[in-house]
Protein backbone atom coordinates (compact mmCIF):
# COMPACT_ATOMS: atom_id res chain seq x y z
CA UNK A 1 0.00 0.00 0.00
CA UNK A 2 1.15 3.10 -0.71
CA UNK A 3 2.12 5.87 1.74
CA UNK A 4 -0.32 8.84 2.41
CA UNK A 5 0.47 12.11 0.65
CA UNK A 6 1.83 14.84 3.25
CA UNK A 7 -0.93 17.82 2.68
CA UNK A 8 -0.39 21.56 4.38
CA UNK A 9 -3.10 22.39 6.78
CA UNK A 10 -4.22 25.22 3.63
CA UNK A 11 -4.44 22.39 1.01
CA UNK A 12 -6.31 20.40 3.60
CA UNK A 13 -8.42 23.34 3.52
CA UNK A 14 -9.07 24.13 0.02
CA UNK A 15 -9.39 20.42 -0.63
CA UNK A 16 -12.50 20.31 1.89
CA UNK A 17 -13.55 23.47 0.51
CA UNK A 18 -13.40 22.39 -2.98
CA UNK A 19 -14.24 18.66 -2.72
CA UNK A 20 -15.29 17.51 0.80
CA UNK A 21 -18.69 17.16 2.03
CA UNK A 22 -19.90 20.42 3.40
CA UNK A 23 -23.90 21.18 3.33
CA UNK A 24 -23.75 23.18 0.67
CA UNK A 25 -23.14 19.74 -0.15
CA UNK A 26 -26.27 19.35 0.91
CA UNK A 27 -27.38 22.37 -1.28
CA UNK A 28 -28.42 21.87 -4.66
CA UNK A 29 -30.76 24.90 -4.24
CA UNK A 30 -33.40 25.87 -6.25
CA UNK A 31 -34.77 29.41 -7.43
CA UNK A 32 -36.60 30.61 -4.49
CA UNK A 33 -39.94 32.13 -5.83
CA UNK A 34 -43.59 32.13 -5.24
CA UNK A 35 -45.70 28.50 -6.28
CA UNK A 36 -47.25 29.51 -8.99
CA UNK A 37 -50.77 28.57 -10.07
CA UNK A 38 -49.73 25.63 -12.66
CA UNK A 39 -48.09 23.81 -10.34
CA UNK A 40 -50.52 24.28 -7.32
CA UNK A 41 -53.22 22.98 -9.66
CA UNK A 42 -50.87 19.98 -10.89
CA UNK A 43 -50.76 18.83 -7.46
CA UNK A 44 -54.17 19.75 -6.85
CA UNK A 45 -55.42 18.29 -9.99
CA UNK A 46 -57.14 14.21 -9.53
CA UNK A 47 -55.59 11.96 -11.99
CA UNK A 48 -58.22 10.72 -14.74
CA UNK A 49 -57.86 7.15 -13.35
CA UNK A 50 -59.59 8.81 -10.05
CA UNK A 51 -61.76 10.35 -12.05
CA UNK A 52 -63.18 7.36 -13.58
CA UNK A 53 -66.77 6.43 -13.06
CA UNK A 54 -68.98 3.56 -13.16
CA UNK A 55 -72.22 2.95 -15.01
CA UNK A 56 -74.20 4.00 -11.83
CA UNK A 57 -71.97 7.02 -11.58
CA UNK A 58 -69.83 6.13 -9.05
CA UNK A 59 -66.04 5.99 -8.85
CA UNK A 60 -64.22 2.61 -9.79
CA UNK A 61 -61.29 3.38 -7.98
CA UNK A 62 -60.68 2.22 -4.47
CA UNK A 63 -60.59 4.24 -1.94
CA UNK A 64 -56.84 4.45 -0.66
CA UNK A 65 -55.66 4.53 2.70
CA UNK A 66 -54.09 7.97 4.30
CA UNK A 67 -51.11 6.41 4.22
CA UNK A 68 -51.30 5.97 0.71
CA UNK A 69 -52.70 9.56 0.06
CA UNK A 70 -49.44 10.89 1.57
CA UNK A 71 -46.63 9.00 -0.41
CA UNK A 72 -48.41 9.77 -3.38
CA UNK A 73 -48.63 13.31 -2.39
CA UNK A 74 -45.02 13.29 -1.07
CA UNK A 75 -43.91 11.73 -4.22
CA UNK A 76 -45.82 14.48 -6.39
CA UNK A 77 -43.51 17.01 -4.54
CA UNK A 78 -40.09 15.43 -4.33
CA UNK A 79 -39.59 17.43 -7.81
CA UNK A 80 -41.18 20.54 -7.30
CA UNK A 81 -39.30 22.12 -4.18
CA UNK A 82 -41.23 25.37 -3.97
CA UNK A 83 -44.33 23.20 -4.27
CA UNK A 84 -43.08 20.75 -1.45
CA UNK A 85 -42.14 24.08 0.73
CA UNK A 86 -45.48 25.32 0.48
CA UNK A 87 -47.36 21.90 1.09
CA UNK A 88 -45.23 21.40 4.39
CA UNK A 89 -45.74 25.06 5.57
CA UNK A 90 -49.23 24.43 5.32
CA UNK A 91 -49.33 20.97 7.54
CA UNK A 92 -46.68 22.41 10.03
CA UNK A 93 -48.41 25.54 10.42
CA UNK A 94 -51.70 23.58 11.34
CA UNK A 95 -49.64 21.58 13.79
CA UNK A 96 -46.39 22.25 15.08
CA UNK A 97 -46.70 19.11 17.26
CA UNK A 98 -46.01 16.75 13.51
CA UNK A 99 -42.79 16.39 13.93
CA UNK A 100 -42.81 14.53 10.29
CA UNK A 101 -44.16 17.83 8.94
CA UNK A 102 -41.33 19.83 10.75
CA UNK A 103 -38.36 17.77 9.18
CA UNK A 104 -40.25 17.99 5.77
CA UNK A 105 -40.79 21.44 5.97
CA UNK A 106 -37.01 21.92 6.71
CA UNK A 107 -35.79 19.89 4.39
CA UNK A 108 -38.28 22.18 1.35
CA UNK A 109 -36.49 25.02 3.04
CA UNK A 110 -33.26 23.97 3.08
CA UNK A 111 -33.28 23.07 -0.70
CA UNK A 112 -34.96 26.12 -1.89
CA UNK A 113 -32.22 27.78 -0.38
CA UNK A 114 -34.28 29.83 2.73
CA UNK A 115 -31.66 28.99 5.34
CA UNK A 116 -32.43 31.04 8.13
CA UNK A 117 -36.28 30.29 7.69
CA UNK A 118 -35.16 26.76 8.25
CA UNK A 119 -32.98 27.33 11.04
CA UNK A 120 -35.86 29.07 12.90
CA UNK A 121 -38.31 26.23 12.08
CA UNK A 122 -36.06 23.50 12.87
CA UNK A 123 -34.72 25.28 16.26
CA UNK A 124 -38.02 25.19 17.18
CA UNK A 125 -38.81 21.72 15.89
CA UNK A 126 -35.95 20.41 17.36
CA UNK A 127 -36.77 21.86 21.04
CA UNK A 128 -40.14 19.94 20.86
CA UNK A 129 -39.36 17.05 19.65
CA UNK A 130 -36.08 16.52 21.04
CA UNK A 131 -36.29 12.55 19.94
CA UNK A 132 -37.51 12.82 16.71
CA UNK A 133 -34.13 11.75 14.69
CA UNK A 134 -35.68 12.74 11.01
CA UNK A 135 -35.95 16.39 13.30
CA UNK A 136 -32.55 16.30 14.05
CA UNK A 137 -31.31 15.36 11.03
CA UNK A 138 -32.81 18.29 9.28
CA UNK A 139 -31.30 20.98 11.69
CA UNK A 140 -28.21 19.65 11.63
CA UNK A 141 -27.55 19.34 8.07
CA UNK A 142 -29.15 23.17 8.03
CA UNK A 143 -26.68 24.38 10.58
CA UNK A 144 -24.07 22.46 8.38
CA UNK A 145 -24.72 24.55 5.58
CA UNK A 146 -25.04 27.79 7.44
CA UNK A 147 -21.40 27.03 8.66
CA UNK A 148 -22.41 26.03 12.98
CA UNK A 149 -20.50 23.01 12.03
CA UNK A 150 -19.44 22.24 15.87
CA UNK A 151 -23.26 22.40 16.83
CA UNK A 152 -23.96 20.64 13.33
CA UNK A 153 -21.99 17.62 14.57
CA UNK A 154 -23.31 17.13 18.04
CA UNK A 155 -26.82 17.49 16.54
CA UNK A 156 -26.31 14.88 13.82
CA UNK A 157 -24.52 12.31 16.70
CA UNK A 158 -27.80 12.39 18.64
CA UNK A 159 -29.90 11.72 15.07
CA UNK A 160 -27.43 9.06 14.30
CA UNK A 161 -27.89 7.72 17.92
CA UNK A 162 -31.14 7.41 17.32
CA UNK A 163 -31.74 6.36 14.15
CA UNK A 164 -28.37 4.19 13.96
CA UNK A 165 -29.76 2.14 10.62
CA UNK A 166 -29.89 5.47 8.78
CA UNK A 167 -27.11 5.73 6.33
CA UNK A 168 -27.44 9.06 5.43
CA UNK A 169 -27.67 10.54 8.75
CA UNK A 170 -24.40 8.71 9.84
CA UNK A 171 -22.69 10.33 6.32
CA UNK A 172 -23.89 13.67 7.33
CA UNK A 173 -22.52 13.80 10.55
CA UNK A 174 -19.32 12.71 9.03
CA UNK A 175 -19.42 16.15 6.59
CA UNK A 176 -20.09 18.07 9.93
CA UNK A 177 -17.29 16.74 11.58
CA UNK A 178 -14.80 16.97 8.94
CA UNK A 179 -16.11 20.51 8.69
CA UNK A 180 -15.24 21.06 12.33
CA UNK A 181 -11.78 19.38 11.63
CA UNK A 182 -12.70 15.83 13.60
CA UNK A 183 -11.72 13.92 10.31
CA UNK A 184 -11.03 10.59 12.32
CA UNK A 185 -14.56 10.70 14.08
CA UNK A 186 -16.19 11.72 10.42
CA UNK A 187 -14.06 8.62 9.12
CA UNK A 188 -15.64 6.68 11.38
CA UNK A 189 -19.43 7.92 10.41
CA UNK A 190 -18.74 7.29 6.76
CA UNK A 191 -17.51 3.63 7.33
CA UNK A 192 -21.10 3.01 9.65
CA UNK A 193 -22.79 4.62 6.30
CA UNK A 194 -20.78 2.32 4.19
CA UNK A 195 -21.34 -0.65 6.27
CA UNK A 196 -25.40 -0.03 5.90
CA UNK A 197 -25.75 1.54 2.74
CA UNK A 198 -22.15 0.16 0.22
CA UNK A 199 -23.90 1.40 -2.98
CA UNK A 200 -25.03 5.04 -2.10
CA UNK A 201 -22.97 7.21 -4.30
CA UNK A 202 -23.25 10.28 -1.77
CA UNK A 203 -22.22 8.01 1.08
CA UNK A 204 -18.76 6.42 -0.83
CA UNK A 205 -17.97 9.86 -2.16
CA UNK A 206 -18.01 11.12 1.62
CA UNK A 207 -15.96 8.28 2.90
CA UNK A 208 -13.38 8.67 -0.36
CA UNK A 209 -13.15 12.63 0.44
CA UNK A 210 -12.26 11.67 4.03
CA UNK A 211 -9.22 9.29 2.74
CA UNK A 212 -8.45 12.15 0.32
CA UNK A 213 -8.14 14.36 3.19
CA UNK A 214 -5.63 12.10 5.12
CA UNK A 215 -3.64 11.62 1.83
CA UNK A 216 -4.82 8.15 1.23
CA UNK A 217 -5.28 9.08 -2.16
CA UNK A 218 -5.70 4.70 -3.41
CA UNK A 219 -8.42 4.59 -0.95
CA UNK A 220 -10.30 7.39 -2.11
CA UNK A 221 -10.05 6.86 -5.67
CA UNK A 222 -11.07 2.64 -5.55
CA UNK A 223 -13.96 4.71 -3.37
CA UNK A 224 -14.62 7.13 -6.10
CA UNK A 225 -14.63 4.38 -9.05
CA UNK A 226 -17.33 2.44 -7.27
CA UNK A 227 -19.40 5.69 -6.53
CA UNK A 228 -19.11 6.85 -10.10
CA UNK A 229 -20.37 3.44 -11.51
CA UNK A 230 -23.69 3.70 -9.75
CA UNK A 231 -26.71 4.61 -10.98
CA UNK A 232 -27.32 7.51 -8.63
CA UNK A 233 -23.87 9.27 -9.42
CA UNK A 234 -23.24 12.61 -9.49
CA UNK A 235 -21.72 15.52 -11.12
CA UNK A 236 -19.61 16.31 -7.66
CA UNK A 237 -18.75 12.91 -7.04
CA UNK A 238 -17.16 12.42 -10.70
CA UNK A 239 -15.60 15.66 -10.20
CA UNK A 240 -14.30 14.26 -6.99
CA UNK A 241 -12.83 11.38 -9.01
CA UNK A 242 -10.91 13.69 -11.09
CA UNK A 243 -9.68 15.73 -8.28
CA UNK A 244 -7.91 12.56 -6.64
CA UNK A 245 -7.11 11.60 -10.17
CA UNK A 246 -4.90 15.10 -10.12
CA UNK A 247 -3.75 14.88 -6.64
CA UNK A 248 -2.17 11.41 -7.79
CA UNK A 249 -0.45 13.46 -10.72
CA UNK A 250 -3.02 11.44 -13.18
CA UNK A 251 -3.53 15.27 -15.02
CA UNK A 252 -4.70 13.93 -18.51
CA UNK A 253 -6.89 11.11 -16.42
CA UNK A 254 -8.23 13.88 -13.93
CA UNK A 255 -8.97 16.42 -16.87
CA UNK A 256 -11.12 13.52 -18.95
CA UNK A 257 -13.10 12.71 -16.15
CA UNK A 258 -13.22 16.54 -15.58
CA UNK A 259 -14.35 16.88 -18.91
CA UNK A 260 -17.31 14.43 -19.12
CA UNK A 261 -19.46 17.04 -17.05
CA UNK A 262 -17.42 20.57 -17.08
CA UNK A 263 -16.76 22.60 -20.35
CA UNK A 264 -12.90 22.32 -21.20
CA UNK A 265 -11.66 25.68 -19.63
CA UNK A 266 -13.31 24.83 -16.82
CA UNK A 267 -11.68 21.13 -16.22
CA UNK A 268 -8.36 22.90 -17.32
CA UNK A 269 -8.86 25.35 -14.52
CA UNK A 270 -9.87 22.71 -12.50
CA UNK A 271 -6.51 20.52 -12.89
CA UNK A 272 -4.87 23.65 -12.86
CA UNK A 273 -5.76 24.73 -9.19
CA UNK A 274 -4.98 21.17 -8.20
CA UNK A 275 -1.15 21.71 -9.69
CA UNK A 276 -0.84 24.87 -7.45
CA UNK A 277 -2.06 23.04 -4.32
CA UNK A 278 0.08 20.15 -4.96
CA UNK A 279 3.22 22.67 -5.73
CA UNK A 280 3.11 21.24 -9.32
CA UNK A 281 1.49 25.13 -10.29
CA UNK A 282 0.36 25.91 -13.86
CA UNK A 283 2.74 27.06 -16.41
CA UNK A 284 1.92 30.31 -15.80
CA UNK A 285 2.72 30.29 -12.36
CA UNK A 286 -0.96 32.16 -11.84
CA UNK A 287 -3.99 30.62 -9.22
CA UNK A 288 -6.57 29.02 -11.14
CA UNK A 289 -10.07 29.37 -9.37
CA UNK A 290 -12.37 26.23 -8.94
CA UNK A 291 -14.95 26.00 -11.63
CA UNK A 292 -18.33 26.15 -10.17
CA UNK A 293 -19.87 22.51 -9.44
CA UNK A 294 -16.73 20.52 -8.16
CA UNK A 295 -18.05 20.94 -4.59
CA UNK A 296 -19.47 17.75 -3.77
CA UNK A 297 -23.18 17.25 -2.01
CA UNK A 298 -24.33 14.86 1.07
CA UNK A 299 -27.32 13.17 2.20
Amino acid sequence: MAAPISLSTSARRALLCLAAASPALLAGCATAGNTSKHAAAKHAAPSKKAEAKTADGKSSAPEKSPAQQNAEIKALIAEDPIAAAAYWASIYEADRNNADAAASYGDALRKIGSLDKAVDVLSEASARHAQSAPVLASYGKTLAIVGRSAEAAQILLRAADLAPKDATIHSAAGVALDQSGDHAGAQAQYEAAVALDPKNPIVLNNLAVSHMLAGRLPEAEALLRTAVAQPGATVQVRQNLALVLGLEGRYDEARGMASNDLLPQAAQSNIDYIRDLTGNGAANGTTAAPAKGSAPATP
